[in-house]
Formats: structure tokens, C-alpha cells, sequence
């Protein structure tokens, strides 16, 4: 019995770029983004019950609920896509 850990060598996966560096730049500039995955740590979400703090979640847009997907998951970047955020006035950031 071994007690080596198995170490994935991902570096060779394809990168996957969906279009050109002119093509996303464009679509940066567009008003309506895609969902995310975000680590909740802290803040109104976990004060309210909306979430327990630890856990990974995807809020959804043009409400408050956020759908649970527990303490730990596994991902895999596929691609890039385009967020953008203007914290010039840290009391009024646009995202």
C-alpha cells in the first residue's frame, strides 16, 4: 500500500479562448454579466441567513437569494469572461 498522493498535471489541458482579444474587449463593454461563484465569509448575506458564512455561493441577479452550494466545491477555468467595476468612490462602486 502506498501512501504517494496522486498529483494531477493540468498544465497540459487546451486553453480555451471563446473568440478573439477584440471580440472580449468588446463584450466587456456590455451592461449584462453572468453569473459567479462567490466564497461568503462575512457581511449582510450571512447576517441575514441568506447563506452560512464558509459556504460558495451564486447570488441571483435582481435579488437577494443565493443559491447554497455548500463549504466546498470543485471547479475547473474553461474560460474568461468580462466584469466590470469602478470603485473611484469606495461609498458608491459600480459594477
Amino acid at each position: 500500500m502506498s501512501n504517494d498522493i496522486a498529483v494531477l498535471d493540468l498544465t497540459q489541458l487546451p486553453s480555451c479562448q471563446l473568440g478573439s482579444d477584440e471580440s472580449f474587449d468588446e463584450l466587456a463593454k456590455g451592461a449584462d454579466f453572468l453569473k459567479y461563484v462567490k466564497l461568503y465569509t462575512k457581511g449582510k448575506p450571512i447576517d441575514t441567513g441568506k447563506i452560512p458564512p464558509g459556504h460558495w455561493g451564486v447570488p441571483e441577479a435582481g435579488s437577494e437569494e443565493i443559491l447554497d452550494l455548500g463549504n466546498s466545491i470543485d471547479i475547473v477555468p474553461l474560460a474568461r469572461r468580462a466584469k466590470a467595476m469602478d470603485s473611484s468612490d469606495r461609498s458608491a462602486v459600480i459594477v
